[in-house]
């Protein structure tokens, strides 16, 4: 709302983002640590996929919507349209949510405490370490999100074409949520969370190439379709969090993961400005399937010990039976 102020200056509409992002990433752990205390554990991966489709899909409506009341409209009217939205979404959530307790601290324990038990956690537990870097490879693959204007205007596009670059994304990832929770069976899903997490990239390295907005659109929805395998790794990254600790740690990976999509884009900034838009996206698309090679080695050795540790376990359990 604050935003709306015509003649800001371009830092404080910077600060003013960077605090969004700040209360954002709170509302995003609160909701996270919310949805398990909602539904059961066995049909969360399912709720889970469900939340992030209907995510998804509203990112289209809201970039694709946006990008037209832009062109049509002008900035500062269709940012009124999007607090207008904000302002509806804060009366359904206070009208229809009703309160729980799921941050459940500690007696005595104070807020930097928890946070640091909740830090303690996170780094000293290899599987949320391993998940928490497949969930956080995604600062890398939209980093290109944050050049949808330049990269437009480069292929000769406007504030539409931004839209629709924008948008191609999330509709992607909303196909691709889809796609996984129905093609790949649940005791398979894990195994592919590596290979899904490399391939993301693949598409956004015809970028290098400087393609038309068609074909860039193409590119983008399909690295969206790819990173359907997010939604795996974030229910298992929640699912396996101490659940009286749940809200602290949830809330701390999101904190990282808007950290790194800032850094990101910022660095794609820079890299645009030195290579072109387009080339900056394989780029960071590029460092992002490196990243993602090395993430999906580790849960791959990660896996296959503990499959090791529970074949030697029913083998003792089975011996035991038998003397």
């Amino acid at each position: 709302m604050l935003m709306l102020v015509p003649g800001e200056p371009v830092v404080v509409l910077c600060v003013l983002l960077c605090v969004e992002a700040i209360v954002s990433a709170l509302f995003s752990s609160a909701e996270a640590a919310l949805i398990p205390d909602v539904v059961p554990h066995d049909v969360y991966p399912a709720a889970l996929a469900i939340h992030s489709t209907t995510n998804q899909l509203a990112q289209f409506v809201g970039f694709a919507v946006g990008g037209v009341l832009v062109a049509l409209l002008g900035p500062i009217t269709a940012l009124s349209v999007d607090v207008a939205t904000f302002l509806v979404s804060a009366f359904l959530i206070w009208y229809s949510v009703s309160a729980r307790n799921v941050r459940r601290v500690e007696p005595g324990r104070s807020y930097r405490s928890s946070i640091s038990a909740g830090i303690t956690v996170l780094a000293s537990s290899p599987r949320l370490r391993i998940l928490g870097s497949l969930i956080w490879l995604e600062a890398f693959y939209v980093a290109g999100e944050g050049l949808a204007v330049p990269y437009a205007r480069s292929v000769g596009g406007g504030a539409a074409a931004s839209g629709l670059l924008l948008a191609a994304g999330p509709v992607g990832t909303a196909v691709g949520v889809i796609v996984v929770t129905k093609l790949i069976t649940a005791g398979n899903r894990l195994r592919w969370l590596g290979p899904l997490a490399f391939a993301t990239g693949l598409p956004l390295l015809v970028c290098a190439l400087h393609p038309g907005l068609v074909i860039t659109l193409v590119a983008w929805g399909a690295s969206g379709v790819l990173s359907g395998y997010y939604v795996t790794a974030a229910s298992e990254f929640t699912l396996w969090t101490p659940e009286q600790m749940r809200s602290q740690i949830v809330g701390i990976a999101a904190a990282i993961l808007t950290t790194a999509q800032g850094l990101a884009m910022v660095a794609a900034g820079i890299a645009a400005s030195a290579m072109g838009p387009a080339r900056a996206v394989a780029v960071a698309a590029a460092v992002g399937m490196i990243c993602a090679l090395v993430a999906g080695l580790r849960w791959l050795r990660f896996e296959k010990s503990l499959s090791e540790e529970d074949s030697i376990a029913i083998a003792e359990s089975r011996k035991a039976e038998v003397l």
